[in-house]
């Protein structure tokens, strides 16, 4: 997949896109904001539900039950506490190792419990009717 995203990247023109043209997407709990540069478009950080905190610390996701209006979502969101443990990854692929290293062996910079957010990026110029690959990383 790591091979498909530069391709993309690769094939695309490369542009900025106008501070005054902002991607935007409305979904089931708002309208979101994002950022664009380089032919990708970048959400970065949709709530998808209630922050695990207070009363809901330690408990299953909660569904969002209201709408959050519109948000911007641009900035590098929260990364869940989390424990960063060593990965024997003698068995893995040498490519697989290579895209993994960085992300398993380096603990995130922004940690917090309002963390149960998503972001998603796509190619600029998408639609809804654009039919794309989609890549879930956990």
């Amino acid at each position: 997949m790591v091979y498909l995203g530069l391709a993309l990247i690769a094939a695309t023109t490369l542009h900025v896109a106008s501070a005054a043209t902002p991607p935007t997407v409305t979904i089931q709990n708002g309208t979101v904001i994002g950022s664009a540069a380089y032919g990708i478009e970048n959400f970065k950080g949709i709530p998808y539900a209630k922050p695990p905190t207070g009363d809901l610390r330690l408990r299953p996701a909660q569904s969002l039950d209201s709408s959050y209006g519109t948000i911007t979502v641009t900035a590098t969101p929260t990364a869940c506490p989390q424990l960063i443990s060593k990965l024997d990854m003698s068995l893995l692929p040498a490519e697989l190792v290579k895209t993994l290293a960085g992300a398993i062996s380096e603990p995130p910079t922004i940690v917090g419990e309002d963390c149960l957010t998503l972001n998603v990026q796509r190619p600029s110029g998408t639609n809804e009717t654009s039919k794309l690959p989609v890549l879930l990383w956990i």
